[in-house]
């Protein structure tokens, strides 16, 4: 979970007045050149000739920021270690950065990009190197199995220390796949960009290049030139000469005639830096807010005078600062304007030499009993895109700290953990005195619910990205293209089964059938005991990454899938018999989360801005109603109360709510904050438990339920 409250701002003028050289020593005199590879289609073409051809100068070492898994095959990954073999082999260096299509495709990636790219990389896939007097770093920015970027909390630990070995005149580049520096705290493409954008603060960063496609293909970061390929374009190359004390880039690109060049100088004088903090006392219930920004140091070649401010509330319009004597720029806000929970406040501050300097504070909101409030939260040790399990007084989560937790349902407090040996991405499953949790390093283990004792372990020899399905004293796991029936007991094979593609997500059990969506577009139904084929039905078209999530689940007689496209297919459980299939209205976002369903009716989430919920009729698929949450849906399906009448639902940054199932209308909101949200939570009716890429599993308390808020102050 991030820092929720910032310190008091420290107002003194020696803080003002204290300014450090007005330029950085001159670093020692390098000359060479290296390459930056990006663009959808780079493996489309030979790379090394290709290279040759874009850059036909000397190289000291190659970067490629492309995506080697485009088309979901295999293939690209031997494609992809043919072309670093043949550049290693022509004497060039090459190197790295994971993408976002590869995380998307292929959760196991992680292992896969190791065995490509060499094995002096850290963490999942990040590393550092120095080249002469230069010091270059290659982040990891993807989520296995989901397209959103997030530095995970070991990476921002292990980046802390590297830069802190880093002279601050030593010059930096840095590499990474998502953008940075672009969009508000809703739409920006990592979360936690601006823990990144902190720690560059004070170093000597002379360029920042992503991978991700994008337009405008460059901007300033925080006044550092920030580089990607043009949005829609094919294979580029950035050819990067440091002489001296000048940096030239010359961007080369597939459809480009000429090249486009930009000069930096290798050593900035030295830059302003802007500090934002709270100027409050620290109290997350006050009912007014103030904001305070100034540069610290200011660098001598920017003048207060031709500065100007402003600020905004998560993705609300900007409101402009003002300016006090002592050159502090100030805002007031009044909280009671928000929903209730964790928001973010940007600032952006633009120096006099027109520099856009940004910062963030995270505060906290809550006002009442009668609204919603958060009961407890934990912190695990990396990020979490897996459901949680309630069941009784625990609550089970897997985190991608390598570990499964259970964690005490009132408190929030671990009562066992225990390490997977790897990467979790699927939810646990409870089941009787089981808890079964499986890693992308494809070994699933039983464990004890009262101990967390292991009872048994099996290696499914290959990575398990699907939460496993239970029946009739069968725990049904999918790994690739292979799913295997173990006995409960004992973890003996029962039987296996092979797909035509793969599954992600989860498998689904119901009357003692095993229900398996797979990514070559089709649904199989397993008799759970014996692993025979019952049926298989043709939902969507194969291979399509879109669908790389399974979205199935099963009714009384009928199993309901959403497939890539965004089309909800109802089929006959007995017989695998489409009874009808549809799509959204026009104009409506496409149908996106796993279908849930009460009675006569089909509860449904689409993939959108607005982030809308549909309920359906289960006879024919018409909308009963649509509610937008305001907020993107990123994969969370609704979660039914035990009674029924109400679904609580996430947004892919931070806003909890719940709907009335009968309406559509929403209850009651809350907002968790940042931190990408790729889960669905649990809900008993009383308590919403979340999971985010901010590390924290929470607990929120509908209205009037639990311990009400501090009274607070009336201004």
């Amino acid at each position: 979970m991030r820092v929720k409250f910032c310190p008091v701002f420290a107002i003194t003028l020696l803080g003002l007045m204290t300014l450090r050289a007005s330029a950085r020593p001159a670093a020692p005199g390098p000359s060479f050149a290296f390459d930056v590879l990006s663009g959808k289609q780079i493996l489309g073409h030979a790379l090394g000739s290709w290279h040759a051809e874009k850059s036909p100068l000397t190289t000291a070492f190659v970067v490629t920021e492309s995506p080697i898994y485009n088309s979901g095959a295999g293939v690209g990954w031997a494609n992809g270690a043919t072309q670093a073999a043949t550049l290693r082999a022509s004497g060039t260096e090459f190197f790295a950065v994971p993408t976002e299509p590869d995380a998307l495709a292929a959760p196991e990636s992680i292992q896969t990009f190791r065995t490509i790219y060499g094995s002096k990389y850290r963490g999942p896939n990040y590393r550092s190197f120095d080249y002469q007097s230069v010091h270059f770093i290659l982040l990891d920015s993807t989520v296995p199995g989901h397209e959103f970027g997030h530095l995970s909390t070991s990476e921002e630990n292990w980046l802390a220390g590297d830069l802190k070995r880093q002279r601050p005149e030593t010059p930096i580049f840095i590499f990474l796949y998502h953008d940075i520096g672009v969009g508000n705290a809703i739409s920006r493409p990592v979360d936690n960009e601006y823990d990144l954008r902190a720690m560059m603060r004070g170093h000597n960063v002379c360029a920042i290049f992503c991978g991700q496609p994008h337009s405008p293909d460059r901007w300033k970061t925080d006044g550092i030139l920030t580089i990607a390929p043009p949005l829609g374009d094919g294979p580029q190359v950035a050819h990067v000469t440091v002489d001296r004390a000048l940096i030239t880039i010359e961007q080369r690109s597939s459809s480009a005639t000429q090249p486009t060049t930009v000069r930096l100088p290798l050593v900035e004088s030295m830059q302003s830096i802007l500090q934002v903090a709270w100027n409050d006392p620290n109290n997350p219930f006050l009912a007014r807010r103030r904001v305070a920004a100034l540069l610290d140091p200011r660098s001598p070649s920017d003048s207060a005078d031709g500065e100007t401010a402003k600020m905004r509330i998560d993705d609300m319009p900007w409101l402009p600062m003002t300016q006090d004597i002592r050159n502090i720029w100030k805002r007031v806000f009044y909280p009671q304007s928000v929903s209730v929970g964790v928001h973010v406040c940007d600032v952006q501050l633009t120096t006099s030499n027109h520099e856009v300097l940004g910062g963030e504070l995270i505060f906290e909101v809550e006002r009442s009993h009668s609204e919603a409030t958060r009961s407890w939260a934990i912190n695990l040790n990396d990020g979490i895109v897996t459901t949680p399990v309630v069941d009784g007084q625990d609550v089970f989560v897997t985190s991608l700290d390598h570990r499964c937790y259970c964690l005490n349902r009132e408190t929030g407090k671990t009562r066992w953990r225990f390490d997977l040996g790897d990467q979790c991405v699927v939810s646990p499953v409870q089941d009787g005195n089981s808890v079964y949790a499986g890693a992308v390093n494809g070994m699933l283990y039983a464990l004890d619910r009262q101990t967390g004792e292991r009872r048994w372990d099996f290696n499914a020899r290959g990575p398990i990205e699907a939460a496993v399905a239970v029946a009739h004293d069968v725990v049904v796991v999918s790994a690739g293209s292979t799913v295997t029936g173990l006995a409960t007991g004992n973890g003996r094979v029962m039987w296996h089964a092979t797909l035509a593609g793969i599954c992600y997500g989860h498998l689904v059990a119901n009357h003692g059938v095993v229900f398996v969506h797979s990514t070559d577009g089709t649904v199989y139904a397993f008799n759970a005991s014996t692993g025979s084929l019952l049926w298989k039905t043709a939902v969507g078209d194969a291979n399509d990454l879109k669908a790389n999530r399974s979205r199935v689940t099963a009714g009384e007689q009928q199993v309901y899938v959403v497939n890539g496209a965004g089309k909800l297919y109802s089929l006959n459980e007995a017989t695998g018999a489409v009874n009808w299939h549809i799509s959204a209205p026009p104009g409506d976002e496409p149908f996106h989360s796993t279908p849930v369903i009460l009675g006569l009716n089909v509860y449904v989430a689409g993939t959108g801005p607005n982030g809308d919920i549909y309920s359906l009729s289960a006879v024919n698929g018409a909308v009963q109603w649509k509610t937008g949450l305001g907020q993107s849906i990123n994969g969370c399906a609704p979660i039914l109360s035990p009674d029924g009448r109400s679904l609580a639902i996430m947004g892919g940054r931070g806003a909890v709510a719940v709907l009335d199932t009968g309406t559509g209308h929403i209850d009651w909101r809350y907002s968790l904050g940042p931190g990408n949200i790729v889960s669905s939570p649990a809900y008993d009716g009383d308590h919403v438990y979340t999971t985010t890429m901010a590390d924290d599993v929470q607990c929120i308390n509908a209205p009037g339920i639990g311990a009400p808020p501090p009274i607070l102050p009336h201004w």
